[in-house]
């Protein structure tokens, strides 16, 4: 009902003079709590006769629906929440999860505090089969909503159970068993969750038991081919040994032994020669220092045809120790003492 107007009040307090001492009193008081009213709020284009804006009108919208979602628990709205909810408890019937997740999700959004509707959600998800985090989820939800209600654990334990979380799952029906200990549903779900725990335990044992064989297995196939590959290398070296050769390898090999026996007599023919060249050959007068001097020098003391040989009184097909017996006696102590005095300046200017 809109709020009376200025001449209203004017016409209400003249009809109350004419009325009596009554209806002006009460023209009075209504007139009073008129006035303790806040003055209606104004659009914001009014104090500035301007056309609102299309943000504006789209923010208050939204603003509106914002507050309608918030006083929506109307006794319509509720019963369109639960027609939501009965389609999709059809459709879950029928094995359609994806649509009944949908229902649901359109009854959360016109009641999101309803603890069932996430239940039944849950179940949705979980029957999906991939989506097992968000039935989890919508379980913790049911269980936060409504902590008093076994309903939830039940949902929280399945999802649980389907993660392969089974100490999890089976903690969780134990909650639920605190709130009804004689639940059936709770008692017998906890007792599948313990035995698929067994079962998963066993499983997982057999499979590390089984890839511990496979490796074992492994390990001795690589062996014994390492050792077969090694037995096929040494049986071929000994055929290439053990096989004739033909006539070009015998011939290559007869020849070069031919020159090794060669090269051998001919070493000890020279060795042979040699020792007994030094054994033939007249033993070498030095003489003195005095003859050396001048065997090697001209007149005006220069020095002639210094080859090595000549000088060490050797022939050019020497040995080493010939060459070493000749230079330490040509030049001992008593000869490089006169080649000294030889080359003193004051005797070759006398």
């Amino acid at each position: 009902m809109d709020a009376p107007t200025s001449s209203s009040t004017t016409t209400a307090s003249c009809r109350a003079s004419a009325g009596g001492a009554t209806s002006v009193r009460n023209a009075a008081q209504h007139q009073q709590q008129q006035q303790q009213q806040p003055p209606p709020k104004r659009a914001p284009w009014l104090a500035t006769s301007s056309s609102p804006s299309s943000s504006w009108c789209v923010n208050l919208a939204v603003k509106g629906y914002i507050e309608g979602l918030a006083t929506r628990k109307t006794p319509e709205w509720a019963a369109q929440a639960e027609g939501f909810k009965a389609e999709g408890n059809r459709l879950l019937a029928a094995r359609q999860f994806q649509e009944a997740v949908q229902m649901y999700t359109r009854a959360l959004e016109l009641d999101p505090d309803n603890a069932v509707y996430y239940s039944n959600r849950s179940a949705a998800y979980l029957a999906m089969g991939d989506a097992r985090g968000k039935a989890l989820k919508d379980a913790d939800k049911c269980i936060e909503l409504r902590p008093d209600w076994w309903k939830g654990y039940s949902r929280k334990g399945a999802a649980e159970h389907a993660l392969l979380r089974f100490d999890a799952a089976r903690a969780t029906y134990n909650d639920g068993l605190k709130l009804e200990p004689d639940n059936a549903s709770l008692l017998r779900a906890a007792e599948e969750a313990y035995a698929a725990g067994q079962e998963h335990s066993k499983r997982l044992r057999e499979q590390a038991k089984e890839q511990e064989r496979l490796r074992k297995e492994a390990e001795a196939r690589r062996a014994a081919d390492e050792q077969e590959q090694r037995k096929k290398q040494q049986e071929l070296e000994d055929k290439k040994k053990n096989e004739p050769k033909d006539e070009d390898a015998l011939l290559a090999e007869f020849m070069s032994e031919v020159q090794e026996l060669e090269e051998s007599a001919n070493c000890i023919k020279k060795d042979a020669e040699q020792e007994k060249k030094k054994l033939e050959k007249p033993p070498v007068d030095f003489g003195t220092a005095d003859g050396q001097i001048q065997r090697l020098l001209q007149p005006h003391f220069k020095w002639v045809n210094l080859n090595p040989f000549r000088v060490l009184m050797l022939d050019v097909d020497a040995t080493e120790e010939d060459m070493k017996q000749h230079y330490r006696k040509v030049s001992g102590d008593s000869f490089v003492v006169r080649i000294d005095q030889v080359f003193d300046p004051f005797t070759c200017a006398a």
